[in-house]
């Protein structure tokens, strides 16, 4: 039995580096090329939903809020 360790939890907000968009890991996945990553998240407007690796993405702790640059209070 193999146990696989995910840096990210479901429900975990979390930014996406590239196009510097929140969102929510929904589903954990792992495959031959590694672990991913559901993420579902908006862009302009719009419901995206797509798989991501772990380096592509950053844990977003309670109260903050990288795409609009401030703290929550």
């Amino acid at each position: 039995m193999i146990k696989i360790e995910f840096v990210f939890n479901i429900g975990d907000r979390v930014k996406i580096k590239e196009i510097s968009r929140i969102g929510r890991v929904v589903s954990l996945y792992y495959a031959e090329t590694g672990d991913q990553y559901e993420v579902a998240y908006f862009n302009e407007g719009e419901s995206k939903h797509c798989y991501f690796y772990s380096f592509e993405l950053v844990l977003v702790k309670d109260g903050e809020d990288f795409q609009f640059g401030f703290k929550e209070h």
